[in-house]
């Protein structure tokens, strides 16, 4: 409806391509919502940039970060607001925990061995302090050997359970004739 009321509007096709991208859609085709919004009138100079970014693996994080945040200062709507606030923490903690694992393989590649944790990563000058954990837990070295949310650890744990709950639920009993 308001895309037919105000068809010059660039937040409209931006939506469209930040939905098909948030949710996992066609990239390609989210570029080319994004990329006609920038078109428009009065767009945002970083719509360009994310409809270039979302081609680009690891560039296309910041775009979705600022556009989760622009969302926010946007809308009153309660329900909206949490889950806005939930993706922004995932996408910021991924930021964080790339970042913190790029520095613990400089880290391996200069020791020899992996760090302990993050708090070592700022013992040796590698990281100023420890950045909060967006997901609100702690920095932890996962079982993967990955820095990341002892939430989002535990996020993966569980969803692997499940996983593997669902696929013993499938599974077909092996029988054995009888004699």
């Amino acid at each position: 409806l308001g895309a037919n009321n105000m068809p010059n509007d660039p937040f409209f096709p931006f939506s469209v391509g930040m939905n098909l991208y948030m949710n996992g859609g066609d990239r390609e085709e989210a570029a080319r919502w994004v990329a006609e919004a920038a078109r428009r009138p009065g767009a945002p100079e970083w719509y360009a940039v994310a409809a270039v970014a979302f081609r680009q693996e690891k560039k296309e994080r910041p775009q979705a970060i600022r556009f989760l945040q622009d969302e926010l200062k946007l809308t009153d709507d309660p329900k909206l607001r949490v889950e806005l606030e939930r993706r922004l923490a995932s996408l910021t903690h991924d930021e964080y925990a790339e970042r913190l694992n790029e520095l613990a393989q400089a880290f391996a590649a200069e020791r020899g061995r992996p760090p302990r944790g993050v708090e070592e990563l700022v013992r040796v000058g590698k990281l100023k302090a420890e950045p909060p954990d967006p997901l609100g837990g702690s920095w932890i070295v996962d079982i993967d050997g990955e820095i990341k949310s002892s939430i989002r650890a535990a996020q993966e744990k569980e969803q692997a359970l499940r996983a593997e709950r669902q696929m013993l639920e499938r599974a077909t009993p092996i029988t054995t004739p009888s004699p």
